[in-house]
Formats: C-alpha cells, structure tokens, sequence
C-alpha cells in the first residue's frame, strides 16, 4: 500500500475518533446548558438586561438540534458547536466586559476548534479571539465593575493572554495529535506486514495440503493396485481390470 493511502486511512481513522467524541461530548454540554440557560435568564433579568435573552435561548436550541438531530453530519455539527461558542463569548464579553465570562468562552474556541477541525482552523479561530478583544478595546467597552476595563491597554493585554494560553495549548495538542497519527501509521503498517505474511502462510499450506492431498490420491490408487494384483493370477484378466 503506497503512503498516500497509508495516510488516508489514518486520517480516515482520526476522523472517526472525532465523530465518536463529538457524538458524546453533545449530550453532556446540552445537559449542562439546559440548567446554565435558566441561571442566565435568572442573571439578565435581575441586571435589567433582558435583550440578551433571545441570544441565549436562540442558542440553546441550536444545541438542541445538533445533540438530537442525527441526520446532521459531523462537519456541520461541530461549525455550529463552534460558531455557539464563538456567539457566546462575544455576547457575554460585551455584557459583562473584562470582569465576566466573555473571556474564558473565545479561549475555549480556538482550543475546541483543534480538537473537532484540526490546527489550521484553530488558528483562524485563534485571530477571529484576538481581534474581538482588540475591537472591544477600541470601542472602549464598559465593563460592570468598577476597574477600568474599558481601557484599551487592558483589553490588549487580556487579548495577549488569551492568545498566550490558547496558543500553548494548541501547540501542546498538535504535538500529541502528531503523535498519535505516526502511531496510527506504524500500527497501520505492521498491521499490514502481519497480514501479508499470514496471506503467504495460508498460500504455502493451501500448496502443501494440495500435495499432500494428491500423494494420498496416488498412495491409494497404489495400494488398490497391489490389492488386485494380489488377488488376481491370471495375466489377461489383470490386466483389464
């Protein structure tokens, strides 16, 4: 098998691994955003901002309908899973500014896009982050706490960290998904070598069971014949039989 196909299988492989994940991890985050989506109405209400509630909601359902919606297929499920944490995060960070949430959302999404896209997404993702801090920064966004979070100076230093933490970690887990597809290479290839040496052994013994079977076939036509020789004397009536 040439190392293109060798490739294509592992990839084929990691693709499914990741379907497989997607397939749980959906369950369990719309479990806990069914009870996060009641103590952020609760939250916006008591804050007087109500206009947020639609987002939340809309949200949620979209969740909804890639958790149970199976017809969807995973490329399409994880965008959406993607683009939900991406809404989210901008829609709390300009809630709340620097002192809420907001934050930990656009770290988690160039994270999770590693994991369900691969690397490359994860770095559109990494500056799609980046430049909502900065944006922010620039539009001065008020936060509702007391600290200055409207400062640009402080929205670029909480972008620079957030690209720091994301970016470690994005390197760390393309190191390991690196890793685990050499593995899957190399289980791929001795897979392949065991098969084909038991392929020869089975062609040697189907070889030598046909032999063997027709030596058998000739050792009885041999003792047939010695067994009427012996009780046959006459010459011309041995002969025709």
């Amino acid at each position: 098998m040439s190392n293109n196909n060798k490739t294509k299988v592992v990839n084929i492989q990691l693709a499914t691994w990741r379907e497989q994940m997607l397939t749980r991890l959906l369950p369990l985050t719309a479990a806990i955003a069914t009870v996060g989506i009641g103590v952020g109405i609760i939250s916006v209400t008591e804050r007087g901002k109500e206009i947020y509630i639609p987002i939340y909601v809309g949200a949620w359902l979209l969740l909804l309908v890639i958790t149970f919606f199976r017809r969807l297929n995973y490329r399409i499920k994880a965008s959406i899973l993607l683009s939900l944490i991406a809404i989210l995060g901008i829609t709390v960070l300009s809630e709340t500014g620097l002192s809420g949430e907001g934050r930990s959302f656009l770290v988690v999404l160039p994270i999770a896009t590693m994991i369900l896209l691969g690397w490359r997404y994860s770095l559109v993702s990494l500056a799609l982050g980046t430049s909502v801090f900065l944006v922010f920064g620039f539009l001065k966004l008020p936060a509702e706490s007391q600290v200055d979070s409207g400062n640009i100076t402080n929205w670029a230093l909480a972008a620079t960290l957030a690209a720091m933490l994301a970016t470690g970690v994005i390197i760390s887990l393309r190191s390991i998904l690196g890793n685990l597809l050499t593995t899957l290479e190399k289980e791929h290839r001795v897979r392949r070598q065991l098969h084909d040496v038991s392929d020869h052994w089975e062609r040697k013994v189907a070889v030598r069971t046909d032999e063997f079977e027709r030596l058998s076939t000739q050792l009885a036509i041999s003792v047939e014949i010695g067994r009427i020789m012996n009780a046959q004397r006459d010459p011309k009536l041995l002969l025709d039989q």
